[in-house]
């Protein structure tokens, strides 16, 4: 009794320690059959003392290395994914070259203990401590070039087969590879760049499953293996990638970072368009900070859409501009404003969208021209056509109407485009 409190002490109960840790204290002599006494005896404070931790590690190593080489390589390889290995992985590792035979020097393993089969095709070291024991059979010198060339032999596989048809789990433990082992001494500048591509795929898959700070990693790797001539060699590439991380460091709480990249963005681009999802993204950071400045970038990007902002305004000029745009929509039926085409001329769509951004900032800033930019809103809308963000501009007119009369027909009539530019919206 006194022996096995003690051995499920150390070994929480878990069969493979329980057993290591008996051969261990069993070689150590603290655990011996006596033939005297015709029973097994042992030294329990010893016992007790003892550093399964290490023991253990020392056993596992030692037992690895008795191994054939091929099946030590399988076990290094392996150890680099971590405790569990995705089957999707093995399948593209033994397809390379170095690792053809690697089913059958997994099922040894299996043989040995060492790792054991998790659902279909999914592989797992029994224990975190044999992962450890089998990573450290690669030399520490050794270990960032031992990643990559597992990250480089699965990368000729995912181009082998067409990487956008590979799952994401594939692609992103093949970059996760090649970033722990990467160095410009190892690499040439056309294959940093193919990573760096990698890794913006890698980040943008993150960016989907919602994981900001992993999609931050990868695209911080990509901007690190850029060229320094890359706004000039690589440039619509660089803007996808500043605009993707900014996005990412924004989701990851870190605004001075995003900021950073999207001014680079607005210095470097080379045209208004290019900067336009920027500055969308720029301005919705002001706001969200509730800074001023939101509004002062709204109207020079507003200026260089060739659309003037007026800072302030009177009750009769937006009495008389809502009056216009009320006879216009007068003559509109429901169904006339719902079957309206939507916009195809890019620089109103982003006119209409920056729009419907400074109509928040004013909601709080400057009340008095709110309506103003609605109604500019709508009249864009009903020239050019409608876009999503056209409905931001509906809503607040039907509101303003509603809101500064008590008459059933401006309450009727406020109704009326609400409910129209509802179903509107469920277009976009």
């Amino acid at each position: 009794q006194p022996l096995s409190d003690i051995v499920f002490e150390k070994t929480k109960g878990n069969p493979f320690f329980v057993l290591e840790f008996l051969k261990s204290i069993v070689e150590s002599e603290l655990l011996k059959y006596s033939l005297r006494e015709k029973k097994w005896i042992w030294d329990e404070d010893k016992i007790r003392s003892e550093d399964i931790t290490g023991n253990v590690l020392y056993l596992l190593t030692r037992k690895m290395t008795s191994f054939p080489e091929k099946i030590q390589l399988a076990l290094k390889a392996l150890s680099c994914f971590g405790t569990k290995v995705d089957g999707n992985i093995i399948e593209k590792l033994s397809r390379t070259e170095n690792y053809s035979n690697l089913y059958e020097w997994l099922n040894e393993i299996l043989k040995e203990g060492l790792m054991q089969k998790v659902g279909a095709s999914d592989f797992k070291f029994i224990h975190d401590k044999v992962q450890e024991a089998a990573y450290g059979l690669i030399r520490s010198n050794e270990k960032n070039q031992f990643h990559y060339k597992i990250g480089a032999s699965l990368y000729s596989v995912l181009v082998e087969q067409g990487i956008n048809e590979i799952k994401s789990e594939a692609i992103l433990a093949t970059v996760d590879q090649m970033n722990y082992g990467i160095s410009e001494s190892l690499i040439q500048q056309t294959m940093q760049q193919k990573i760096a591509k990698l890794n913006f795929q890698s980040g943008t898959k993150a960016m989907e499953l919602l994981d900001y700070e992993r999609a931050q990693s990868y695209l911080t790797n990509a901007t690190a293996l850029l060229p320094n001539d890359h706004w000039n060699s690589c440039y619509e590439f660089s803007l996808e990638l500043f605009l993707l991380r900014s996005k990412a460091s924004c989701s990851c709480g870190e605004i001075e970072k995003a900021c950073e990249m999207l001014k680079e963005i607005l210095e470097q681009g080379r045209c208004l368009e290019d900067k336009l999802n920027a500055y969308y993204l720029y301005i919705s950071i002001l706001t969200s900070q509730g800074k001023d400045e939101a509004f002062e970038v709204c109207c020079k990007l507003l200026s260089m859409l060739n659309e003037t902002v007026p800072d302030t305004t009177d009750v009769e000029t937006v009495h008389s501009i809502v009056k216009q745009t009320g006879e216009k929509l007068g003559g509109i039926s429901g169904d006339d404003l719902l079957n309206l085409y939507e916009i195809h001329n890019s620089a109103f769509e982003a006119i209409v969208k920056v729009y419907a951004q400074l109509l928040v900032i004013a909601f709080w800033n400057k009340p008095q021209i709110k309506s103003i930019i609605a109604c500019r809103m709508i009249k864009l809308s009903l020239d050019y056509g409608v876009c999503k963000d056209s409905v931001f501009g509906f809503v607040q007119y039907a509101a303003y109407i509603c809101h500064g009369s008590t008459e059933v027909r401006h309450i009727q009539e406020a109704c009326r485009i609400g409910k129209a530019t509802m179903t509107l919206f469920q277009r976009f």
